[in-house]
């Protein structure tokens, strides 16, 4: 092949191929030599060709006309009697740092961070850096383990870590995924990514602890945290794919503390909601019981920083001791009804019921930073045997002091306090639960003669445990102001959910009924001036008997509409 190049095209064979003009040369060569057994002179100056028979050059112009190269060159290079050599494609020659081969993987503690770093609540800090050497050849890290050591579960503390190859963040994990190796150590592990230490190099590996935006002030006061990679923790696998987990030299690991932002102006503000229960009449069941009763509902807002709720004061009042056979507890509780804390057999001496956390780290309640929540003192009591049918047993409760424990570890009173809760009137027949939910007065001034006052109201009576009769001339109302005089018996008329019986109206048991009650008066003078009109009391039995009624008192407050509007009388 080299004297047929060097004859026909006047070049060298480079040894692995035939070129583009070998090819040509060959055909040219081969059509020549076509008629096997005619003689053909050589033209003068050409190469006399080799002694190859038509049978083999015409199996050789076959490949070749087949696309077949190397075919024919093996099949020619056969025919002379050549050795046949293997075709190779050529190949990149690597770098000396990407040699591939086997490593010998080494890990060992970086000087930087050094122990003692200080990571502040809502930062991040690199916490310990890890030396991986690869020797002989290059070496792709793929996996970092890590234990962390912590007396507090370390999702109180950290939102997370990450591990960064320079500025290069590699992998990430939750302060959750960790697996529990030992009472105070969590082990995390770093995967999913690749790193690559080249051949006789090194390569640091950082590790960085997230905080979270908040941290309590018990979980990082005086507390170290360590973080350290033992034998084997760290994987890397070398170019001919053999995987190293290296024992660590010496020990690489280090320590670092966890600090709180500081804060200033943390306060409490408590204040009554604008739901909490205006006065109101509640009618104890067949064992005297009143349950749940709420008393009072109030909000607590920490300002500035996340608050622990610790403790909250109160002093509960009623009208006697005696109107009560026991008054069993009052509760605390949150907006969804969950009790925080009881006080049984509460005392009615000042400050007298206190609500507490369990301790600091299992508090009331926690208000984050610039937050409410809404509370509520709820009371199970029991009215006595001899409290009279017509006089109710009154309780209310206020609210005097509420503490809590910032992050810091401050403890925060709200100041000036004083939230007070209306009375609640509690009778103890079983019978109805009633209210005004409507009163108005107005005034009928003739030309000649005295002025008529009227006043007009709503009474809605809701039967429990039983019947209710009310008879027609069952309800009482004065007037106020410039000249107080009764109001005479009033024009009683259904509007909903009343029935009538005799001279009694009624509402079924477990029906809400509604009573149009109409006064007018017209006295033989006026004194002149502004006048209302009080709804006083209300006539009514369990029973359509004329005996035995029982009165109830209106509690006489705006908020109850038991008062009508003021109008001007002249004369």
């Amino acid at each position: 092949v080299r004297k047929f190049y060097q004859d026909h095209l006047g070049m060298s064979w480079h040894g692995n191929w035939i070129g583009p003009q070998g090819v040509k040369a060959l055909k040219d060569a081969l059509v020549v030599q076509a008629p096997a057994e005619e003689e053909v002179s050589p033209e003068e100056g050409a190469a006399p060709t080799p002694g190859v028979s038509a049978d083999v050059l015409a199996q050789v112009l076959q490949k070749i006309q087949a696309g077949d190269i190397q075919g024919a060159l093996a099949l020619l290079l056969q025919a002379l009697g050549a050795q046949v050599p293997t075709p190779e494609q050529p190949t990149a020659t690597p770098t000396p740092t990407e040699q591939a081969g086997e490593a010998v993987v080494e890990v060992r503690l970086a000087a930087t961070p050094a122990s003692g770093v200080v990571v502040k609540e809502d930062q991040s800090a690199d916490v310990l850096g890890i030396r991986v050497i690869s020797r002989n050849a290059y070496s792709d890290v793929q996996r970092v383990r890590f234990d962390l050591t912590s007396n507090v579960v370390p999702t109180r503390v950290f939102k997370g870590f990450e591990l960064y190859d320079g500025e290069n963040k590699l992998a990430s994990v939750s302060a959750g995924d960790y697996i529990r190796t030992g009472t105070n150590v969590y082990q995390y592990t770093f995967t999913g990514f690749s790193s690559r230490v080249s051949a006789n190099s090194e390569k640091v590996l950082t590790i960085r602890a997230v905080v979270n935006p908040t941290v309590d002030s018990s979980d990082v006061q005086g507390k170290t945290f360590t973080v350290e990679v033992k034998d084997g923790y760290v994987r890397a696998v070398d170019g001919v794919g053999v995987q190293h987990t290296p024992t660590v030299s010496g020990t690489v690991s280090r320590s670092f503390t966890v600090e709180k932002a500081v804060i200033t102006g943390v306060s409490l503000s408590v204040y009554k909601h604008q739901d909490s229960p205006y006065t109101n009449n509640f009618a104890a069941d067949v064992n005297r019981d009143v349950k749940d009763l709420e008393l009072v509902r109030f909000v607590v807002r920490a300002n500035r920083d996340t608050l622990k709720l610790q403790e909250i004061k109160g002093t509960l009042s009623v009208s006697n001791v005696n109107d009560f056979e026991t008054l069993s507890s009052v509760k605390l509780v949150d907006a969804n009804g969950n009790v925080l804390d009881s006080v049984a057999n509460p005392t009615t001496t000042a400050n007298g019921v206190v609500f507490q956390g369990v301790d600091f780290n299992t508090p009331l309640t926690t208000i984050g930073k610039d937050q409410t929540v809404v509370l509520r003192v709820l009371a199970d009591v029991k009215v006595a045997s001899n409290l009279p049918t017509t006089s109710p047993a009154t309780i209310f409760f206020t609210v005097t002091n509420v503490s809590a424990e910032d992050s810091q570890g401050n403890t925060v009173n709200a100041l000036n306090l004083s939230v007070a809760g209306d009375t609640m009137n509690l009778y103890r027949v079983v019978a109805a639960n009633w209210k005004v939910i409507n009163a108005n007065a107005s005034v009928d001034t003739p030309q000649t003669g005295t002025s008529t006052l009227k006043a007009t109201f709503r009474v809605q009576v809701t039967a429990q445990g039983g019947d209710v009769y009310i008879p027609d001339n069952g309800f009482v109302a004065t007037t106020t102001g410039a000249t107080q005089i009764g109001m005479g018996t009033p024009v009683v008329t259904p509007v909903s959910g009343v029935e009538t019986s005799g001279n009694n109206f009624v509402v079924r048991n477990g029906n809400t009924g509604v009573l149009e009650v109409q006064f007018a008066v017209t006295p033989s003078s006026w004194n002149a001036g502004y006048h209302r009109v009080k709804l006083q009391t209300m006539t009514w039995d369990n029973d359509p008997a004329e005996s035995g009624n029982m009165t109830t008192n209106f509690p006489g407050t705006v908020e109850t509409n038991t008062l009508t509007n003021a109008v001007h009388i002249s004369r």
